[in-house]
Parts: structure tokens; sequence; C-alpha cells
């Protein structure tokens, strides 16, 4: 069972309800739902960029080997910005993509862990594992010699009866699920008393 060594490790202790049919049903539903691996992401142009910046301030500052005339060092100065200008561009769309494609990832995420918490399976399931559990925190109650009354042994008896018979007489998660919280609120409150 998925929760025996959690349950196991709170038997020992000697809590009681310790766990929550929300913390049952979240841990289901994050064990079952995978995000997809992000897509490699489309190269930035980094290094193009850097480039022409390198080329642009090594032209304006005179250390490259400039065209002969005025006309055509102020023509090259400008198409090395409309060049670099224009990779910028690219690149910050290129950066949008990515990160439009990270989101959907993730919004896929989102929502596919919506719809497996909203699955009326895993809920079902949530549920189950703790009726499970609540039963075997009170397996003790029908022990021959546990020190409870006759008439204690009849309540706990009708109490287990009752949390056993959830999933079949409440075939509707959330009414099966407020009964369980009805019992879980209600459940007798005997301890072991061994040999009395």
């Amino acid at each position: 069972m998925y929760y025996e060594d959690k349950e196991m490790a709170q038997l020992s202790m000697g809590t009681s309800g310790a766990i929550s049919y929300t913390d049952v049903l979240n841990d289901l539903v994050y064990e079952r739902t995978v995000r997809e691996e992000y897509p490699l992401p489309a190269p930035l142009l980094t290094a193009e960029i850097a480039a022409a910046q390198y080329e642009f301030t090594n032209l304006a500052s005179h250390t490259m080997v400039q065209p002969e005339y005025k006309e055509e060092y102020i023509k090259s100065l400008n198409e090395v910005q409309e060049r670099l200008s224009a990779l910028f561009v690219q690149n910050a769309q290129i950066v949008t993509s990515n990160n439009l494609i990270r989101t959907a990832v993730d919004d896929k995420y989102l929502q596919d862990i919506n719809d497996c918490r909203a699955a009326s399976a895993t809920q079902g399931e949530a549920l189950c594992i703790c009726i499970d559990y609540q039963l075997r925190l009170t397996e003790w109650w029908m022990l021959p010699d546990n020190g409870l009354s006759a008439n204690q042994k009849i309540i706990v008896s009708a109490w287990r009866l009752d949390m056993m018979s959830i999933p079949t007489t409440h075939p509707v998660v959330l009414d099966a699920l407020a009964r369980y919280n009805y019992l879980v609120e209600n459940k007798p409150n005997y301890q072991i008393n061994w040999g009395q």
C-alpha cells in the first residue's frame, strides 16, 4: 500500500487520524501527474550580437580599416548598427518564443494536475486509502482481551462496519467523503486497557 510506511510510523507513535484526505489526494495526484520535459530552447544570437557590437565599436573608434571616403564610412556604421538592431529584435523574439514554449508545458502540467485531482477514480482511491488507514488504526478494537466493555465493543464494531461500508453505501465520492469525515470526527475515543 502506498501509505504503508507512513501509517506504520504513525501507528507506532500512537497517533490517530494523522493523515488527511487532502494530503492523500495530493500525494496521489503528484505521483501520477508527470510534467513533460521542456524542449531544447532555440539558441540565442549571443555570438552574432557580440561580433556585431565588436565591429561597430572598432569601426566607430577608428581601430578598424575604414572606408576611404566619409560617406562610405557613415554608410558602413549605419549598416552595422542596423544589423545590430535587427539581431537584438531577433534575439528578443527567440527569448519570447522559448518562454512561451516553457509556459505551454507548465500550463499543461497544471491542467493535468487539476484533471487528475478532479477525477472520481483518484478521489475514490484517496478515500479508500484513508478508510484503510482508519481501519488499521482501530484493529486493536477487535482483539478479544482489549479491555473494552460489551457495550463499547458494540459501538466500535458498528463504527468499523460503517467505515468499511462507505464505498458501497455512498457511491458518489463527495457523499462518501462527507460520511468519512463524519465518522472520523465522531470516532470512539477508547484506549487500550490490557487485562482489566
